[in-house]
């Protein structure tokens, strides 16, 4: 009897299956992390360089390791036929021949240690929390789920009941040990009497359970106590694979007989952890997950997302052979079936129906309309939403047609303007009616916006202001009490992980000035109000938008001029040419400087650095933070400023930061402070005009100003961009997605027309379904949809690029988002900040 599928493949799906996306030239899997995708070169090992700063490793077996991982990456079209997990392993087998008897040092997994032990033993749990505390064996309870919507436990425990023999494929260590625990210290009737059979790994490739720690859970009574029921009931089986997981294509004979029983009730097949969610895809019999889910992979194939969130959420997922999401879960394309939206059938029709649904290919679209108008929100009930109820149609295109259909009817049912949703083609610039669904390479894009008749109301929404570093909107209006319709769009700019780890790159020489600031704000901000003053730095001179406070939408530049710094109430005044200059006592350096020479020049943005400040004390500053000081020179931050003194300003600094030398002429601060910035008002405003300012948020990019457009053609935009600073060298280190490269992309843009309506519109991009559009052609739509216009102002793109309109707590997704490291395409991405229009 075969156990698996034609199609099964060891691991979660074939690289060559991204290929045409960003993620086919990146690899990020365990430690690992490759990205060649944009004109990258990142190779990093995590786990070796955290070894190497330890001096756990030599240099010379650092640098050939390094060199390896170099040559077997020269090249992805080598790996397409491979799956991560497949390659995970060629890595593995790379460090054994390098590392050799150090492995366990440098990619040790988890040590189950005494402590370990004293604080995860199980003690007289009924079942629900036992089968929980094997879920999330060595996580913490603080950051665990309570529910989830993949939550089989009561079909789990019938059939553990009916079942004479168990099979578990075991996680992690502490998962074994949780398991171990519950044979030898639960009398539960869920395995009492149960021949049991626990799959561990010869060696661990990435923090699988192992035969050795099976042993060593055995040979320490403190762990395990009396161990005579595990020699009585239970059964150690050892598989052996390259890959990360199980291989089932690869067992021996007597495992594939063994597993083959698995189609019987009388035999229950159970999977620990995230890694056999892949291990088991595509086997031939019914089998149980309990997992974790953290890898965004996983969230694909679940439709359960983390959502930037710290809590991890969890499954007990039952999947009957039938079940197949096939290679949707991607995430590049639209998603079409999840292990979610396959447990809402279960729970709606039962096994046997389910069954005969998969087995004849019935189509299971009919049976859940409602999931083509929010695929992604796992809580939106077909019964309170009536009118957004689509008819049986007969094609995946034709469901996606009745979506749009049903929104647009809705939306300017229920708006006080004009709702956008169309395709253009972006080479004749006219709407066009293809289905654009058949187009391989389509040159048509998604095109949606509202424009607005009367006055709008705008509220910017940071993450920080919640303590968080990335906002989940589909998240963050489930619990909202407003119950207007509204609409929100991504906003500004904001230092992803991978812009952190280029800003730490650059600065691999100097470990005092590397920074550990999470997912910020980037850009200048201002806010007003009557309890709440805030004042950022601007870095460039970029677009800003803000409103008064009488409401009216304002668009500008902001560049840094003449201000004060208050720190712990000592007071620092500059003027205008104190910025980015040599002269005088105080000095304001941002990474605008001397913007029109490397602006020119076609720096090496990567390895790009600009060294300020001798015998100066330097502050560096992001976001009115102090993330470094020292007297003598320091590298200019790409996403900051530095505030440099001479004279008597060092010793009042000193003082004022109880500044205490470290090393190499930096100092650590010993003192809590506090740091307010005040800062002259822009040069084309009256003082009357910035008072009645509520807040302003820059780091944009103007398309027009003042009814002119900017990016009429590759060379006015180059001039216009060189201008705001996107061209200097260290603005190029905080663009994941360079801005000033003439392609076409996702965008997001807001803007006023000449009558002074506030607009916003979304260009899909990067998926086979929206192409994206430049910059010029995005104005060039705009003067048809919205007439002639006075201000344009692009937002942050990409993958953040979305539109979505909130109704009865639900977010619906009016563009269609690409995918990113958070998210799939169609889905709402964490962003860092969000613009909430009414």
């Amino acid at each position: 009897m075969m156990i698996y599928k034609q199609n099964y493949v060891a691991g979660a799906y074939k690289r060559k299956l991204t290929k045409g996306y960003f993620q086919y030239l990146r690899y990020n899997y365990g430690s690992v992390k490759i990205d060649k995708a944009k004109g990258n070169e990142v190779i990093i090992d995590y786990a070796l360089d955290m070894a190497y700063s330890k001096n756990k490793v030599d240099e010379y077996r650092y640098q050939h390791y390094y060199n390896k991982l170099k040559d077997y990456f020269m090249d992805f079209t080598l790996l397409e036929d491979y799956t991560d997990e497949e390659i995970y392993g060629d890595i593995h087998n790379i460090r054994q021949e390098i590392f050799d008897k150090d492995m366990k040092d440098i990619y040790g997994s988890y040590s189950l240690n005494e402590e370990y032990i004293s604080t995860n033993k199980l003690v007289n749990l009924n079942f629900d929390d036992a089968i929980m505390n094997l879920i999330y064996s060595g996580i913490p309870n603080k950051i665990r789920y309570n529910t989830s919507v993949i939550n089989q436990l009561e079909l789990l425990k019938t059939k553990m009941i009916i079942a004479e023999e168990l099979i578990f494929l075991a996680g992690n260590n502490r998962q074994l040990l949780s398991l171990l625990q519950l044979i030898v210290n639960n009398e539960l009737l869920e395995f009492r009497d149960k021949k049991i059979v626990i799959y561990v790994k010869k060696s661990s490739i990435h923090d699988e359970a192992t035969i050795d720690d099976y042993n060593h859970i055995m040979g320490n009574q403190s762990m395990i106590g009396s161990n005579d029921s595990i020699k009585k009931n239970t059964q150690i089986k050892i598989y052996d694979n390259t890959s990360v997981g199980m291989d089932f294509s690869k067992l021996e004979k007597e495992d594939a007989i063994l597993f083959g029983k698995a189609s019987s009730n009388k035999t229950l097949v159970i999977g620990l952890g995230e890694k056999h969610i892949f291990s088991l895809k595509n086997v031939s019999f019914d089998y149980f997950i309990l997992s974790t889910v953290q890898n965004v992979v996983v969230s694909r194939y679940t439709n359960i997302y983390r959502n930037g969130s710290s809590n991890i959420p969890y499954i007990i997922g039952y999947v009957i052979k039938e079940f197949d999401c096939d290679y949707d879960f991607t995430g590049n394309e639209r998603i079409t079936m999840s292990l979610f939206h396959f447990n809402y059938l279960l729970n709606e029709y039962g096994i046997n129906r389910c069954r005969e649904l998969f087995k004849w290919g019935e189509d299971i679209n009919n049976l859940l309309p409602i999931k083509y108008m929010n695929f992604y929100s796992t809580s939106m009930k077909r019964d309170d939403f009536p009118e957004f109820l689509i008819d049986k149609q007969q094609s995946e295109v034709d469901y996606k047609v009745a979506e749009r259909e049903i929104l647009y009817e809705f939306i300017n049912n229920h708006f006080n303007g004009k709702y956008i949703s169309c395709y253009y083609n972006a080479d004749s610039i006219e709407k066009t009616t293809d289905d654009v669904y058949n187009h391989e390479h389509n040159k048509n894009v998604l095109v949606t916006g509202l424009l607005f008749d009367d006055n709008v109301s705008l509220k910017p929404v940071e993450a920080e202001k919640l303590n968080k570093s990335l906002i989940s909107p589909r998240e963050y209006f489930k619990n909202d009490i407003e119950v207007d319709i509204r609409y929100c769009c991504n906003f500004l700019y904001f230092a992803t992980d991978n812009i952190v780890e280029a800003y730490n790159f650059t600065r691999k020489e100097l470990p005092n000035e590397k920074i550990n600031v999470g997912k910020i704000f980037l850009g200048y901000k201002y806010v007003n109000e009557d309890t709440n003053r805030e004042e950022f730095f601007p870095l460039y001179n970029k677009a800003f938008i803000g409103c008064t406070k009488s409401g009216q939408v304002i668009f500008g530049r902001r560049n840094l001029q003449g201000g004060k710094i208050i720190i712990n109430n000592e007071e620092i005044t500059w003027d205008r040419d104190n910025v980015n200059s040599d002269n005088g006592n105080v000095n304001i350096i941002t990474p605008y400087i001397d913007n029109q020479n490397f602006s020119q020049n076609n720096e090496d943005y990567r390895n790009f650095s600009y060294l300020y400040g001798k015998k100066r004390l330097n502050i560096v500053i992001i976001n009115n933070k102090i993330v470094c000081v020292r007297y003598g020179e320091v590298s200019i931050p790409s996403i900051g400023v530095v505030l440099s003194v001479a004279g008597d300003y060092i010793k009042r600094l000193v003082d004022a930061l109880g500044l205490t030398g470290i090393n190499d002429d930096y100092y650590k601060i010993t003192k809590p402070y506090k740091l307010n910035v005040y800062l002259e008002k822009p040069e084309d405003m009256t003082q009357g005009q910035w008072d009645d300012i509520s807040w302003v948020y820059g780091g944009a990019t103007l398309l027009v100003e003042n009814g002119k457009n900017l990016v009429s053609n590759k060379e006015a935009q180059t001039e216009s961009f060189k201008r705001e600073g996107w061209f200097h060298p260290l603005s190029m280190q905080t663009q994941e997605t360079q801005v000033q490269d003439w392609v076409r992309g996702p965008r997001t843009v807001v803007g006023l027309t000449r009558t002074n309506k506030f607009f916003v519109f979304v260009f899909s991009g990067r998926t086979k379904e929206s192409c994206g559009a430049n910059f010029n052609e995005i104005i060039s739509i705009l003067e048809k949809e919205v007439g002639a216009v006075d201000w344009v102002m692009n937002l942050d793109g990409g993958a953040s690029s979305c539109l979505s309109m909130i109704y009865k707590n639900q977010l619906l997704e009016l563009s269609y988002p690409c995918t990113s490291d958070l998210s799939s395409a169609g889905m709402i991405r964490p962003i860092n900040s969000m613009l909430i229009m009414k």
